[in-house]
């Protein structure tokens, strides 16, 4: 589901599994997506908004540390 504010959207789906490890395979593949691409098959404006969905998925340090803090727990992999 996506849903629209001013300057903003927001994405959510339930996740089949730990949000967390949904949220790692979900970048692994983003990353795979990037690292396939050959140059004659990118749009001519380029992968900008790719690229800032990306970006804007990333927590910074603090606020993944909290997340792992949350929610290590209910996730699968026990890392710490």
């Amino acid at each position: 589901m996506v849903t629209f504010k001013d300057f903003s959207l927001n994405i959510e789906y339930t996740a089949g599994c730990c949000p967390i490890e949904e949220w790692q395979g979900l970048m692994s593949e983003l990353i795979w997506v990037f690292s396939t691409l050959q140059p004659e098959q990118m749009p001519k404006e380029g992968l900008y908004h790719l690229a800032y969905l990306m970006e804007a998925l990333q927590p910074d340090y603090e606020v993944a540390r909290k997340m792992l803090d949350d929610n290590d727990k209910i996730c699968s992999n026990g890392k710490k």
